[in-house]
């Protein structure tokens, strides 16, 4: 079950990559990692994993593909249902980030708090603090919009960097994701 991160009203993108992981392990052995997530539109509302494609009248909020141990993808999607989201927990974004440091295009974290928020969590707050640092008046807010993996995310890693490398100005971005100098992925943003 879902629940509300912090204040926020809908179901973040940290959250569903989490139970991806989870829901796909639990139906499939040879899931390795999620290759591709994105998200169309906000949850508010429980949401169910499906391997199957959906109805076309389904609510999907985010949709994307597993990276299997064969070295093939499957496609999941995520269907909104009319179930109540219930329950919250506390989240301090600013304690994710705590200790970073800003250098042009790219935002670092030498020490992640990784006992405390996952790889995720911390990717994304790090991002967003970015995205702020560099364009802080946007008409709405700086969103994680989708994330692409070459492979799976490491457990620990000593250092994370996001370095944007493409930018439309409160609009879009891209973003190069390295865990200890490997790169493992991008992650996108928009405003929304």
């Amino acid at each position: 079950m879902f629940q509300f991160k912090g204040h926020r009203q809908y179901i973040h993108g940290t959250d569903f990559y989490q139970h991806t992981l989870n829901a796909a392990q639990a139906q499939r052995e040879d899931v390795v990692f999620i290759r591709s997530m994105a998200f169309r539109s906000y949850a508010e509302f429980q949401c169910e994993f499906s391997l199957t494609p959906p109805t076309q009248d389904a609510t999907i909020p985010c949709s994307g593909k597993l990276a299997l141990a064969d070295g093939s993808t499957i496609p999941f999607w995520w269907q909104e249902t009319n179930d109540a989201v219930t329950s919250r927990y506390e989240y301090d974004e600013q304690a994710v980030v705590q200790g970073f440091q800003i250098t042009d295009q790219s935002i670092r974290l030498a020490t992640p708090h990784l006992q405390y928020y996952s790889l995720i969590e911390t990717i994304v707050a790090l991002t967003k603090c970015l995205h702020y640092a560099l364009d802080s008046e946007v008409d709405g807010k700086w969103v994680f919009a989708q994330l692409n993996l070459d492979q799976a995310l490491p457990i620990t890693t000593e250092d994370i960097e996001i370095s944007v490398q493409n930018w439309i100005p409160k609009r879009f971005s891209v973003s190069d994701i390295h865990c200890a100098g490997v790169k493992v992925g991008k992650i996108r943003f928009i405003v929304g």
